[in-house]
């Protein structure tokens, strides 16, 4: 019901948005900033003398590369919880609204900025008003502003400006073995006035933390107006993470020259990593870790993983940093054992033991409330059994594998050699394929023995690598 209101209010606004009261008052320029490069850009704020709410303009930004306004604000209203706020851009000489933002608050605090597109070199105001819908009965249809920017570019109608420009996201799954992500992007504009003189491309995190710039000569990216920045690459970033793709522009406009202004903008998330299965994990710019493998050595377990920590993100509110350590999560879904880890690739032996009634092994930070990364944890342990055929010279032996319920699809191919000394040379060499088959028999005659010896090659897909396992038997003949 509420939505519908707004939807409607959306209107309303788009007809009616006053401004201009009675001993209103113009704020001085010390609270507030301009930022723009254009020298003869004209502004001033206004608040009403009777605003229905607390509001103040903390910077107005205008670009006349790419025609744009933006402003910053700051709201402060006890009474939010059934009211809708308005940002709108109208022509000076009307109420009405060329285009408008509507928005409803979770907190009697707010801070935001509205960015508007300026089509051409008519006055225009912003303007910040609100509606009380408990109030609605009494809605005369004009929502009264409570603060306003007038801005005026005297030499709009000079300037050259960017007509087109677009950020392309070109990432592409993360092949299989690497534990970065990266990002690969395109970049294509107009520049057919030869206005712009050279291009850099910056990364940032969502903190505005610029992380990385790449230069580019306009000579090398432009063919007449036509400008492309094709397949360029970010590297080496944390998987499933949202960056921020900014591209500036230095040159001249004709009437003023400009420096590093921002001429396009896109947020892109980096794709997972194959480790990562189809789960979400978390992760964060410059802190995350992901287990690459397992191999199973002996009485030990050999735990392959990466972790990368920067040690700039921090636990909200405090000013501790987030360190992650590896730990094991038994049956009932708890927590195990916890090891330390190290930043880097590294490799940690945990013995066989203490992985006993273990379903998983997850990297998790010290507070054990994120779970970054996780991968099942499967005992590789095959069972082998001799059975008698009914010929007494043959011999039909089943395999079996723990858990093999759940993990039959890792298992792929099967190959067992059979010797009678010790492994010298092989008498027998048998390849089967799992799960179709899981019985083999053999041909020779080993009824004069008292033991033969299997060596079991087991090739599997484990997250997406390809291992072999090796696995002894000494096998009684029964006769």
């Amino acid at each position: 019901m509420k939505k519908m209101m707004v939807i409607c209010l959306m209107v309303v606004v788009g007809i009616m948005m006053s401004s201009c009261k009675k001993d209103d008052i113009v704020i001085d320029h010390s609270d507030y900033t301009v930022t723009t490069y254009a020298k003869n850009f004209n502004v001033s704020v206004t608040r009403s003398d009777n605003p229905d709410f607390e509001v103040s303009i903390t910077d107005v930004h205008y670009s006349p590369l790419t025609q744009n306004i933006c402003v910053t604000y700051d709201f402060s209203d006890d009474y939010f919880v059934n009211a809708t706020y308005f940002v709108a851009m109208q022509k000076r000489s009307t109420w009405i609204s060329v285009d408008s933002r509507v928005m409803t608050l979770s907190d009697s605090e707010y801070h935001s900025q509205t960015c508007f597109y300026v089509p051409d070199s008519i006055e225009y105001r912003i303007i910040i008003g609100k509606l009380d819908l408990d109030t609605l009965p009494q809605f005369d249809g004009v929502v009264n502003g409570s603060i306003w920017v007038d801005f005026d570019d005297p030499d709009f109608d000079s300037r050259k400006y960017v007509e087109y420009s677009r950020i392309i996201n070109q990432s592409v799954e993360t092949p299989v073995n690497l534990v970065y992500s990266k990002i690969e992007y395109r970049f294509e504009f107009d520049n057919p006035d030869h206005f712009i003189d050279n291009i850099t491309v910056e990364l940032l995190t969502m903190g505005k933390v610029i992380l990385e710039q790449h230069s580019f000569d306009i000579d090398e990216i432009c063919n007449l107006s036509s400008c492309l920045i094709d397949t360029d690459i970010f590297d080496h970033l944390s998987p499933y993470v949202d960056y921020q793709i900014v591209v500036k522009a230095s040159g001249n406009d004709l009437i003023d020259g400009f420096e590093n202004q921002v001429m396009a903008s896109k947020t892109i998330r980096t794709p997972v990593l194959s480790y990562w299965g189809i789960f979400t994990y978390e992760s964060h710019a410059g802190l995350y870790g992901v287990i690459t493998g397992l191999d199973f050595e002996g009485e030990d377990i050999l735990v392959s993983y990466y972790y990368k920590n920067n040690n700039s993100y921090t636990y909200f509110g405090t000013t501790q940093t987030v360190q992650l350590k590896l730990a094991t999560i038994d049956n009932d879904l708890k927590i195990a054992n916890t090891y330390n880890i190290d930043t880097g690739f590294n490799v940690l032996r945990i013995p066989k033991s203490e992985l006993e009634n273990i379903i998983s092994l997850v990297i998790v930070d010290e507070k054990d409330k994120k779970n970054f990364h996780s991968i099942p944890y499967i005992s590789f342990s095959p069972i082998v059994n001799l059975q008698a055929t009914q010929t007494i010279n043959l011999y039909n032996f089943d395999i079996s594998f723990t858990d093999e319920s759940d993990f039959d699809k890792m298992y792929e191919n099967i190959i067992i050699e059979v010797f009678i000394d010790y492994y010298v040379i092989p008498i027998e060499r048998i390849e089967i394929i799992y799960p179709n088959q899981k019985a083999i028999t053999l041909y020779h005659d080993f009824s004069e023995f008292t033991y033969i010896y299997l060596k079991i090659y087991i090739d599997y897909d484990y997250l997406g690598e390809k291992h072999t396992m090796i696995k002894y038997e000494r096998v009684h003949v029964i006769t």
